[in-house]
């Protein structure tokens, strides 16, 4: 071996070592349920080739290329699948992972193909879209547990792909049995002093008209004691009240804890305890490794259980559990309070979990009924397609085929510069991930004043701006943040010293600074002006008026972000320009003090015209709320405000991987049944590039959540139109579609017509079939 090629042979050994240390992780253990060679014992049915190709510098030597020429009636017409080898027991762990890329062709729109494992009856354990869209081997992985029992050959793991013309290619299959979960052998520790009601400590600031939390007596299994709260108004913050314990020992990142408690209202002004439970770092940034709401409705005593890992290491004393509730007026009461410490000694997932959500899965919910009428009446649209012949005779019996590329609506997720202008095995399926999930996007942190202007940060503008290039040579928009985040905290060190103008003058070299840059300068189609004013007032001040909430000017005076929104527009006049802020319906409170607020600094902006065109509604989760209670607020603003809306931060901070897809789900489909709702983003998709990574898609190694999986079945299944029909004896064909981009094929015996084309609108599309 020459030494070039032995340079060449390191590099590829660092390149995908890490690579084979997840995939030896995922598979070596279990027993394989596929066929010993299975690249050849593969049942094919439909028109589709199917061969095994060679594959080199990959894990897997040896790969299926599966080519579907024409263009399928149905996703069902192609397909081939291999049945379970060995038997499986109801409540195994089933492990299914492989690698895909498209070959073919190369037109920047995703495969359309799924996987599923079915039985010959019963719903399936899994059925799922696996989007890849370029060259590159894109690593997939899901994780289920079989329902039922099923002997060798009842359960089939099945590849379908009769949408054509596509190739793709298909290796490392693994599907294995991981048998059933270990049981429990740790016992946790408990963390004191929680729980213990001699020891808490009590607050309760002016807002909430005085407190109490009286220790009384319960007659209930499990604990004799409870303790009894009362707010008499509604704080700024949910923090505003709140009973404590600061905890006695150290813990480290990633350990197991599991929560335990019971609570029931009242009485209250909402129709549900408006409360948080939080494990949090008791001081500087009150970093959180837990926040769960208290949703109960009844005066019965509700089980909460919660299992949770800490996010970091802490000192003994340095980490407080806290239930915080400051809203109201309301009365409830808490009792059964258990912290548990497993350390490494136990997975949250062995651990009992008794936690829902108003409204949870009812399929006949009130609110889902009108989104679904709503997205039918409001994101599809009509079309008429018109066969002729070369002499404009119409063209009767044609077979008309309308297949979806895209969306017109904007999903995506923040993103990281330096995450798509990386190397290596992660860079790359990062990338993938990006260019096959999403059709829009937001740089994270690469935009925000400090990481922009900064030197020797780890953030360069040389990076930002290429990452903004290869989003928009991929066709994925871009969406800025941030232009101000108006608190000295989140600005450049310094600018608490400057003189008024000074600081104002400063703040005017920023907008000038990034929105004239030479590789954001008119690339980006929406900016997030003002990020979270009720939080982020230092410059600008606080408006009066709003209870709760004390007025002030700040530095420079309220107007301020009136001039911010003008100056926006002034430099970036393509942009649309819009008010950022969170806890709008996360907290559970819909009439609070933060949301009040942050409608009337956006009717403050609107009615001293500021060019104002929409607000995003952050939509941080710790955990999730009632439908009710996001249409409350949705409603009021959209009724009030006739401008464009966006859920700009969206994640759901929980263990609870079951019902954080259920969330993803019902939000997702209430929002999309919203008409003025134009953008819908993930604040990050990967557990290694996510600022919580308990809220992310796809874990460390890549395999699938199944948040991931439902939000894949929503965009590409669910709000995916394919249709199949023939045109009348006028030679139309006419459906409704859901508006983005389409290939519309036509086909009368031999002569085939086909078309890539948007239906956005209601339009005609014409074809002419040559006459013989």
């Amino acid at each position: 071996m020459i030494a070039g090629q032995r340079r060449i042979v390191v590099r590829l050994i660092v390149m995908y070592g890490r690579l084979l240390g997840v995939l030896l992780t995922a598979t070596a253990f279990g027993q394989s349920l596929m066929p010993v060679a299975y690249l050849t014992e593969i049942r094919s049915t439909g028109p589709a080739t199917v061969k095994r190709v060679g594959v080199g510098l990959q894990p897997f030597s040896e790969a299926l290329s599966i080519d579907t020429q024409q263009p399928g009636l149905t996703m069902e017409d192609s397909r081939f699948e291999w049945a379970n080898a060995q038997p499986i027991n109801k409540l195994d762990r089933l492990r299914l992972t492989f690698w895909t890329r498209k070959t073919a062709p190369r037109d920047g729109f995703n495969l359309r193909a799924n996987v599923s494992l079915e039985s010959i009856c019963g719903l399936p354990l899994l059925d799922t879209v696996f989007p890849v869209k370029t060259d590159i081997w894109t690593s997939y992985g899901f994780d289920v547990t079989a329902d039922a029992t099923f002997a060798p050959g009842d359960l089939r793991l099945i590849f379908k792909h009769g949408f054509g013309p596509q190739t793709y290619e298909l290796g490392g299959v693994e599907w294995k049995n991981l048998g059933p979960a270990p049981p429990l052998s740790a016992k946790g520790e408990r963390v004191e002093p929680v729980g213990d009601l001699t020891k808490f400590s009590a607050y309760f600031d002016g807002a909430v008209g005085g407190g109490s939390a009286v220790v009384g007596p319960a007659d209930e299994p499990g604990f004799n004691r409870a303790v009894q709260i009362t707010t008499r108004g509604a704080s700024a913050s949910i923090f505003g009240a709140a009973l404590s314990w600061n905890m006695d020992r150290a813990l480290a990142r990633n350990d197991v804890m599991h929560l335990t408690f019971y609570a029931r209202r009242l009485e209250g002004a909402q129709p549900f305890i408006q409360a948080q439970a939080v494990v949090e770092r008791n001081s500087g940034d009150f970093s959180k490794s837990l926040t769960l709401q208290l949703p109960a409705e009844s005066n019965e005593w509700r089980l909460f259980q919660v299992p949770f890992l800490i996010n970091n290491d802490y000192a003994p004393g340095s980490v407080a559990f806290r239930f915080q509730f400051g809203a109201g007026p309301q009365k409830f009461e808490l009792g059964g309070i258990t912290l548990l410490h497993y350390g490494k000694r136990a997975t949250v997932d062995q651990l009992p979990a008794s936690f829902t959500y108003p409204g949870r899965g009812d399929l006949n919910a009130a609110w889902r009924l009108r989104a679904l009428e709503s997205i039918e009446a409001n994101r599809k649209k009509p079309f008429t397609v018109m066969a002729t012949n070369s002499e404009g005779e119409p063209v009767a019996n044609a077979q008309v085929t309308v297949q979806q590329l895209n969306h017109k609506f904007r999903f995506g997720s923040a993103v990281a510069a330096a995450g798509l202008m990386g190397t290596g095995f992660d860079a790359d399926q990062y990338r993938s991930r990006i260019t096959t999930h999403f059709n829009t996007s937001v740089l994270e942190n690469d935009l925000k004043w400090p990481f922009f202007d900064c030197v020797n940060c780890g953030f360069t503008k040389e990076q930002t701006r290429a990452a903004i290039d290869w989003l928009t040579e991929q066709r994925i928009g871009v969406r800025g943040h941030v232009l101000i985040w108006p608190s000295f905290r989140n600005m450049p060190n310094g600018l608490v010293n400057l003189t008024p103008d000074a600081l104002r003058a400063r703040i005017e070299e920023r907008f000038r600074s990034v929105l004239q840059d030479e590789g954001v300068r008119g690339r980006l189609y929406n900016w997030d002006v003002l990020n979270e004013p009720f939080d982020n007032n230092d410059v600008q001040g606080r408006l009066g008026g709003v209870a709760g909430v004390t007025a002030s000017n700040g530095v420079l005076g309220n107007r301020e972000a009136i001039r911010w929104f003008e100056m926006a527009r002034e430099l970036e006049p393509g942009a649309r320009l819009f008010l950022n802020d969170y806890d709008q319906f996360e907290g559970g409170n819909p009439n609070g003090p933060h949301t009040n607020y942050s409608f009337a600094f956006l009717k403050h902006l609107v009615d001293n015209g500021a060019p104002v065109d929409g607000f995003g509604f952050q939509s941080h989760f710790g955990s999730p709320q009632s439908m009710d209670i996001v249409h409350s607020v949705v409603d009021r603003y959209v009724q009030a405000f006739p401008l464009d809306y966006a859920v700009s931060e969206f994640d759901i901070n929980t263990p609870d991987e079951a019902m954080q897809a259920d969330y993803t789900r019902e939000f997702a489909t209430y929002i999309f049944g919203q008409p003025r709702f134009k953008d819908f983003l993930m604040w990050g998709f990967w557990e290694r590039r996510h600022w919580l990574p308990a809220g992310a898609m796809y874990r460390a190694d890549w395999s699938s959540k199944p948040n991931a999986i439902a939000w894949n079945n929503l965009w590409f299944k669910e709000w995916w139109s394919n249709l199949l029909g023939r045109t009348g004896a006028d030679g139309a064909y006419q459906g409704r579609v859901f508006a983005g981009r389409y290939q519309v094929t036509v086909r009368v015996g031999d002569q085939v017509r086909t078309s890539i084309e948007p239906i956005i609108r209601e339009r005609v599309i014409r074809v002419v079939i040559p006459k013989d």
